[in-house]
């Protein structure tokens, strides 16, 4: 059960200057264009802290932040997502529903989001829903143009008052790199179910079949 508990931190997790959410030190520097995924819990008195992980896409920042505002196909995606819908009313706010293990009682969560396309740039927060917070930012910083930085920066709690707050702690830290690996993997695999026939996507500007 608490595989499946970490595995919907991993989808739960506005500033519109969208500035760096850390300032990575030259040894994390290093590792991140070593492949290597850096993840930081940042200090503060909240009880659910907010943690940032960094990692590099051989992709282009745009790409990335297509795929990662493509909010209506977030289920092909992750498995943790069992649906996704855009408010019919708003377009600016998206509702969730959370794949959760038996007899756990279903996790929903509506999040409005703040684009800043110019920027590569999107944040959110929580409007409703049974989950308790949810807020957070993403940032593909260009490098050259074939690959990025992503900074994906998230604090989530689930609303299980039965789970003590060191683990969500945890499992936010241990979690959160895996969405940079499924941007790494959607993009760069191109299989899927987010790339069956038929599936309405953004119009990429990297093509399949292009070399990275």
């Amino acid at each position: 059960m608490l595989r499946e508990i970490v595995s919907l931190l991993v989808i739960l997790t506005a500033a519109p200057a969208f500035a760096r959410p850390i300032t990575l030190t030259p040894a994390e520097e290093r590792r991140i264009e070593q492949g290597e995924i850096v993840t930081r819990v940042q200090e503060s008195d909240d009880a659910i802290k907010t943690v940032t992980s960094v990692g590099r896409v051989k992709h282009p920042a745009r790409d990335v932040y297509l795929l990662m505002t493509d909010f209506k196909n977030y289920p092909r995606i992750y498995n943790a997502l069992e649906s996704a819908r855009i408010d019919p009313a708003d377009g600016a706010i998206a509702h969730y529903q959370a794949r959760v293990p038996w007899p756990l009682p279903g996790r929903t969560v509506s999040v409005s989001t703040i684009l800043e396309p110019q920027a590569n740039a999107f944040s959110w927060r929580r409007v409703g829903g049974n989950i308790r917070a949810y807020q957070g930012e993403l940032i593909a910083v260009p490098v050259g143009d074939r690959a990025c930085t992503v900074f994906y920066t998230a604090k989530v709690d689930p609303g299980f008052d039965w789970l003590p707050t060191w683990f969500l702690n945890w499992a936010q830290s241990y979690v959160l790199p895996s969405i940079v690996h499924a941007i790494r993997d959607t993009l760069g695999k191109r299989q899927g179910p987010y790339w069956e026939a038929g599936v309405s996507r953004p119009a990429f500007t990297q093509e399949p079949g292009t070399a990275p």
